[in-house]
């Protein structure tokens, strides 16, 4: 009996030390199946991490947000969109294996990180899409690329139309200070926060995979990602101000329930594009309907490219 206890311990702290490489091996399975291979490109400046299907197919362009990399983000998307198209799936600067050389933390440096590995890759066009913060990196990158974009998908982005009165309605939400303490949380416990930010309906996460998952894909940049949110804070009223003009076909796709960055946001912008964009609501789903209803997700994603 003790040596039943004693192997049931050990294996528990075994799968606790290895829970983040176990998980993460286990989605670079499933990207590697969906036809993806994973590059490092060393750009000037920076490093870009990135998963590439590699083939003569249309090319699409997917960034992530905060809370995890791309890996962990756009798994249950791959399979999918690279049955019909060039999926990349770049790793934002300070998320990944993907870094810069300099301080600044902008979102016009993660722009032009992007725009450095288009240039690498020789890409002429290409779809793009965004979720959260990489949603609004993607409108920015769409801006200044227009020739470029085909058509453009923005999911659950802090876009033109989320404002102050938001900020403090999140905080107060959530009983946090700022939005570094919610996104890039101060230890592994808060990571549930960030969970049911994500989700409506959050998946169990056992205590010790919460601490091998911050330990390994948090802390390593954590001042780092700090740093971009307040960056994004103090240019708030700056991207609320922007103009997009945009003649390609505009998606935008929101979780019915998203709480983070609210339903009005999404249906603000179907008015702001006007008869160039359509908007796609996820019932029972919060800020990540990629994650939490994928079936959907993609079908409305594919729906759109396809047109």
């Amino acid at each position: 009996m003790k040596r039943y206890i004693f192997l049931i311990c050990f294996s528990c702290f075994f799968i606790s030390c290895n829970y983040y490489k176990l998980a993460y091996n286990h989605l670079s399975k499933k990207l590697k199946h969906a036809g993806l291979s994973y590059h490092t490109a060393v750009l000037q400046d920076c490093t870009i991490a990135y998963w590439d299907s590699e083939n003569d197919k249309p090319v699409l362009i997917l960034l992530h947000g905060f809370g995890a990399s791309t890996e962990f983000q756009w798994y249950k998307q791959a399979n999918e969109l690279s049955k019909e198209y060039r999926v990349i799936l770049p790793n934002l600067l300070y998320f990944g294996e993907s870094s810069s050389q300099t301080s600044d933390f902008s979102v016009g440096s993660q722009v032009k990180a992007i725009q450095k590995l288009i240039d690498k890759l020789g890409l002429s066009s290409f779809n793009l899409g965004g979720v959260s913060y990489g949603g609004l990196i993607a409108a920015e990158l769409a801006n200044v690329e227009k020739d470029k974009i085909k058509k453009l998908m923005i999911i659950d982005a802090p876009l033109k139309f989320f404002t102050q009165e938001d900020n403090k309605a999140v905080l107060q939400n959530y009983n946090v200070a700022n939005f570094e303490e919610l996104l890039v949380p101060s230890d592994h416990k808060k990571l549930r926060r960030l969970l049911n930010v994500a989700y409506q309906h959050p998946p169990v996460a056992p205590d010790f995979g919460l601490k091998s998952f911050y330990k390994h894909a948090v802390l390593p940049h954590v001042k780092e990602q700090r740093e971009l949110i307040k960056s994004l804070a103090t240019q708030q009223t700056e991207y609320v101000q922007h103009d997009y003009k945009f003649d390609f076909p505009v998606l935008l796709l929101w979780g019915e329930n998203d709480k983070l960055i609210p339903l009005h946001v999404g249906k603000e912008l179907k008015e702001y594009f006007g008869a160039n964009s359509e908007l796609k609501i996820i019932p029972n789903t919060a800020h990540m309907p990629i994650l939490e209803d994928p079936k959907s997700t993609n079908k409305i994603m594919l729906d759109f490219l396809k047109k």
